[in-house]
Parts: C-alpha cells; structure tokens; sequence
C-alpha cells in the first residue's frame, strides 16, 4: 500500500462478498489485495465469506472458509492473523508458526508463506509499513529507524483479544463515516490507534531484529540477481559473492528481509517461478516446469511444491489445461 498525501485520502471501501467457487474467490482476493493461490483439501462448498474495509494506508476486517485449504501468498503491508476458533499453520522458509485465538501472527511485507487454514473464521489487520514502524520508533526501542521485523507470534490476552474486536469495529465504522462524509481524521485516528496497540505487542514478543539501509540494499540485489539466475545451480558461496559480505552477515539480512535464510529464499523463488509457469500455460510438462525453476530432482521438487500449494504439480497443470480447453 501506497502511503496517503496529507491533503487526501483513498476513499475506503467496503466488501462483504461470499462465494462457493474457487475461482471467483481468488479472483475478488487478488484483485482487491494481493495475488495468490488457494488449493481446498476437502470437498463441499467452499464457503469463502470475507467482511472488510479498504483505506489508502490499512485494511481490516476478517475472512471464513468452510473447508481446510492451502493458501500460498506474499504481504505488501504488515498483515496480522488471528483466528477466532481454529489453529492455522504458516510456513515461512523452514519456519513454523501457528496462529491461535490467543495467538496472532505477524506477516511482514514481501515475506511469501504458505498457510493451511482450518475451516472457520480469521480476523485481520493490514498496515502500511511507515505506520507501524514510525510507532515502533516512539517506542524507544534500540536502534530506531534501522530495524526489521521477522513474521513471528503474537501472543494476546483476553483483554487483547477484547480489544482488537473493539478497534476492528472502530475501523469499520471510521470506514463507512468516510467513504459517506469524508471526515478523513476519523479514519487515520483509529489506524493510528491500531498501528500503537500493535508496535507494544510486537516489542514486546520481542520481534525486532536490525537491517541497516545498506543491508536492505545489499539483500535486494541478492533476490533480484536469484530470480534472474533461478535455473542455474546455486550455491551459498555464490549469493555470499553477490553480495560481498560475508555469509553470516548475508544469513541475518535476508532472515530481518525477507523473514528466510537465502538458501531458503532460493527455493522460495524458484517456487513461485514454477508455480508462474504451470498455471500459465508455458510449461508442456511437469519436468519441463522444474528444470525452468531450477529443480532437478523431480521427485522432491514434487514434494515441495504439493507442501506449499497444497496441490501437485501435475494438478495445477491439469487443471491450466483443462481452463484452456
């Protein structure tokens, strides 16, 4: 998200949209938030229902599902899960994190992760990074201005939890007085008000990790040279060269970046690329497509991919012949 001029405001949106088709709901999701791929795991009507509000620098609100999916997405903002009933599990590079009623999950920007989502419902808030990080400085925490965050737990308390149903429902009506009156300090009173009560809890898990400016350009060229080069074979050494820093410097920038170790963002991108190239038709087999990607062992690439879409290869190119048919 974009950040807003202080003369002006995005006027918000509000969706309350439900649908049984799986296409349909990635479609509405893509469109309105960020592109990604959801694989049910179960059969029945998917029960895809999402309630929220759109601002220029937040969003907020919640989704339900009524059947266990695979959901594989990347963050723009600083997103926040937290389930009402159910435990979701999310995995980011080889890390694990399970989001429970007691127990949010952070997703920073640009951070791709896998979820396999529970049937119920997910409440959410969706924060441009400026706002969370100009709070996090007022804090006083050490280093400000020069930190990252790692997609972590949150753990909350009944009152945090009480809480943030209050602020959502803030947010929601700040939304609509908005869109209808534009009375923009409303609505930039409670983003603020959610950026504040959430830069405590994350300080206070203990989140922050640090990523000078020339760190965050060092890891950005690292991860455009790999999308370049995902074919070839990769080595540690290799980045490490790119980079020129050393290995354990280029480890913790790309664990502050983009939340993985850079062998792990290796196979992150050359994920993305398979999946890119399968569902759009270009990859005539499921060989062909791991090769491309960089993947030469068929057999684990197959297990990888399975485990962070929630399909085989082979379904997704089934199911792209069978849309083109």
């Amino acid at each position: 998200m974009e950040q807003a001029a202080n003369t002006a405001v995005l006027e918000p949106r509000t969706f309350a949209f439900q649908t049984d088709d799986l296409d349909e709901a990635v479609e509405f999701v893509g469109r309105h938030f960020a592109p990604h791929s959801r694989v049910p795991r179960a059969r029945g009507p998917l029960g895809f229902d999402v309630r929220c509000s759109v601002a220029e620098r937040s969003a907020c609100g919640s989704s339900s599902i009524a059947v266990p999916s695979t959901l594989r997405a990347a963050t723009r903002g600083f997103t926040v899960h937290l389930p009402t009933r159910q435990e979701n599990a999310y995995r980011i590079g080889r890390r694990s994190l399970t989001a429970a009623p007691d127990v949010a999950v952070l997703l920073c920007p640009g951070h791709d992760y896998s979820v396999d989502t529970a049937p119920g419902t997910v409440m959410a808030f969706v924060l441009e990074p400026s706002l969370l990080q100009r709070e996090i400085d007022l804090l006083n925490v050490r280093r400000p201005g020069t930190w990252s965050l790692r997609s972590m737990h949150v753990p909350l308390s009944s009152k945090d939890v009480t809480a943030w149903r209050d602020l959502s429902c803030r947010y929601g009506r700040a939304a609509v007085r908005t869109a209808s009156t534009r009375p923009v300090d409303d609505l930039r009173d409670v983003e603020d008000r959610i950026a504040s009560w959430l830069a405590r809890r994350i300080v206070a898990a203990s989140g922050l990790v640090e990523l000078s400016p020339s760190s965050r350009q060092v890891v950005e060229r690292v991860d455009a040279w790999i999308r370049a080069h995902a074919a070839q074979p990769l080595s540690l050494d290799e980045l490490r060269a790119v980079a020129g820093v050393s290995a354990r410097t280029l480890q913790e920038a790309c664990l502050a970046r983009w939340g993985q170790t850079p062998i792990e963002l290796v196979a992150s991108r050359r994920l993305e690329i398979a999946r890119s190239v399968l569902s759009s038709g270009r990859a005539p087999t499921v060989t062909t497509a791991a090769l491309h990607s960089g993947f030469t062992h068929l057999g684990r690439f197959s297990v990888v991919y399975k485990r962070a879409f929630g399909e085989s290869p082979s379904d997704t190119l089934a199911r792209t012949a069978a849309t083109r048919s």
